[in-house]
């Protein structure tokens, strides 16, 4: 008796060994087959607009090689914008796979509410990106170091590829609102959670932001609204004799673009442009220089003023752009005292002025 209970003993464990070892196998062969070519070093990073903030509660990208990279949560707000990114903690190996999913979680402030997804990535253009890479100012061949989760109100959630002076959207997804108590959110919190978000709001919202709250116009969609893109590209005119050494530009949607050469840029689809820093030289070798706002960079922007210079732009674009039109033109108009700067949009048919702009003009040393 004592024999066959240990015969069937034995049996049961080598099955679940065999069992064991052949789930591994699986699990191994489900992994891509990664070379080391297929690794990067890079960082994971998050943001939310300007005067829309949001805190990450857990966010993590998991990657190809079935391994994951969190993003840095810290109890930081996020209000800095699109184009400015929260904390990055330098962790894990140099070089790391890519990511397949993106899951995140966080409080947006503005609307007191709780969003949470998992979403798929397209590794397959994330990859291509990464290995094709950039030129920067110097012509040196870089790649992307970031990868960016932006979080909007209404749950919007945007990913971003972000380089020395580059930045490109590989996708836009929507998280599900979720509740969640003051004890998951902040462990060690002492006040309840309505007074916490309260003191938040009253301490990092703007009047102009409240009032929205209090309305109920806060602008969802509007986000979604930044990523639409035309057909065009800058187009700078000299009075007197010029030449650009630098043109880097910031879109609505995020993105941003930097050339030592404005002919490269070129006709392309493009979201509308939100902030441009333009260098140039006159014929005698004096630098000049000229910051372009056409919308809300910075939280101590006036909110008012901007939101008119961001109705203007959107209004011209759309206008330019008809069912007739096949490109368009940002004209940057440079006087012959290289002092002011005059704005336009064309195309085939007719100029518009842009006159909203705030534009400052300088002289390099």
């Amino acid at each position: 008796m004592k024999k066959k209970i240990i015969i069937v003993l034995t049996l049961i464990g080598t099955i679940n060994f065999s069992s064991c070892q052949n789930d591994s196998i699986i699990k191994k062969s489900m992994k891509p087959n990664l070379k080391q070519s297929d690794k990067y070093d890079w960082m994971a990073s998050s943001c939310a607009p300007i005067s829309y903030p949001a805190e990450i509660v857990k966010g993590d990208f998991y990657l190809a090689d079935g391994t994951s990279l969190y993003i840095p949560t810290g109890g930081r707000l996020l209000k800095a914008g699109w184009h400015d990114d929260g904390a990055t903690h330098v962790v894990g190996a140099n070089l790391k796979a890519l990511p397949t999913e993106l899951e995140v979680k966080w409080m947006s402030y503005v609307e007191k509410k709780f969003y949470a997804g998992r979403f798929k990535l397209d590794y397959d253009v994330i990859h291509k990106y990464f290995k094709k890479g950039f030129l920067d100012l110097h012509k040196k061949q870089y790649t992307f170091r970031k990868i960016v989760a932006g979080v909007a109100p209404g749950g919007i959630v945007v990913v971003w590829l972000d380089g020395f002076g580059t930045r490109v959207e590989i996708g836009r997804y929507k998280a599900k609102e979720i509740e969640l108590s003051m004890k998951e959110f902040k462990p060690n919190a002492v006040i309840p959670l309505k007074d916490y978000i309260n003191q938040k709001i009253e301490r990092h919202l703007s009047e102009e932001v409240k009032k929205e709250m209090v309305t109920q116009k806060i602008p969802f969609g509007l986000w979604d609204t930044y990523r639409k893109k035309y057909n065009w590209q800058p187009k700078i005119i000299f009075a007197n004799e010029g030449k650009v050494t630098l043109i880097s530009i910031k879109y609505y949607n995020g993105e941003m673009s930097t050339h030592t050469n404005v002919e490269t840029i070129g006709y392309d689809n493009k979201a509308i442009p939100k902030y441009i820093v333009l260098q140039w030289e006159d014929k005698k070798g004096n630098k000049f220089g000229a910051k372009i706002k056409l919308g809300q960079m910075y939280k101590n922007d006036d909110f008012l003023a901007f939101k008119k210079t961001e109705k203007e732009i959107f209004n011209l674009f759309k206008t330019a752009n008809n069912t007739e039109t096949k490109q368009t033109d940002l004209i940057i108009k440079i006087d012959k005292y290289n002092s002011n700067i005059k704005l336009f949009l064309s195309n085939e048919k007719e100029a518009f002025e842009i006159t909203k702009a705030i534009i400052k003009v300088y002289q390099n040393s």
